[in-house]
């Protein structure tokens, strides 16, 4: 079985990411700052690097879900593409994690292509130095990280006519 990789992850990157009750499938790190995940305080890289509870924003190809996944139940693509991508039930996702691996990403150009244009690869970068959170495209992952309105109150008036 695999076993969590030595060199680092990062936002970007082609995994396979393994959810309970399902086989490890194709999916990508997505530019979304860690210390946003919901469900654990931490900061945006593994402190230490190989903390296996770090939880990191995947994107799943295929079903085009996304989850927090802890960095134990990650793995590089390429390290472990034998291993988990002969599945029969992961065929089109790999497929898709190969040709379109920028779908529904924060920096394509909103097409399945995988040309960015200028303003895309400047914002990339600028993002990936720390130096920005702007990203070129809304993905699912605005919406679920929008702090949650709060219900304002309205005064009921009693009208004793």
């Amino acid at each position: 079985m695999a076993t969590v990789p030595v060199h680092p992850l990062a936002s970007g990157d082609l995994v396979f990411a393994k959810m309970r009750s399902y086989p490890a499938w194709p999916a990508r790190i997505d530019c979304i700052r860690p210390n946003r995940c919901p469900t654990r305080d931490q900061g945006n890289l593994p402190a230490p690097v190989n903390d296996p509870e770090f939880h990191w924003p995947i994107y799943f190809y295929g079903t085009h879900q996304i989850a927090w996944i802890p960095q134990k139940d990650i793995y590089h693509l390429e390290d472990y593409r034998d291993e988990f991508g002969k599945n029969p039930r992961v065929k089109d996702a790999m497929y898709e994690a190969m040709k379109y691996t920028w779908v529904h990403f924060q920096f394509g150009d909103g097409s399945n292509h995988q040309a960015w244009s200028p303003r895309h690869s400047e914002m990339a970068k600028a993002w990936f130095a720390n130096q920005s959170d702007e990203v070129a495209n809304e993905t699912e992952w605005d919406h679920i990280l929008e702090p949650p309105q709060k219900k304002q109150k309205t005064k009921r008036t009693v009208n004793n006519n």
